[in-house]
């Protein structure tokens, strides 16, 4: 989720958000290649990248709305959707 948000931040032009989510997937990246399977990020980090996933899903909403092209306003809205649901997942653990 973490390239998902950085992605659609950048396309907006909110590069100082978009690196933060970059920063945050170099996090959990550097845990895993290091042989960790339990990942366990500062409840800063988390509350943050929550808030970093919600803003993109906001975004991709209104792609959709913005959209006159039915399969990109779907694809925008499943995308909306999916960064919405894990955002909700990241406030329950922080």
């Amino acid at each position: 989720m973490a390239g998902l948000a950085a992605w659609i931040l950048q396309q907006v032009g909110r590069r100082q958000e978009a690196l933060e989510c970059g920063d945050i997937q170099e996090l959990i990246d550097t845990s895993l290649r290091q042989g960790q399977t339990d990942v366990r990020l500062p409840r800063t980090v988390v509350t943050r990248a929550a808030e970093l996933w919600a803003a993109a899903a906001e975004v991709a909403e209104t792609w959709a709305s913005d959209s006159d092209r039915p399969a990109h306003a779907a694809e925008c809205r499943r995308q909306a959707e999916r960064l919405r649901i894990r955002a909700e997942s990241l406030r329950k653990l922080a």
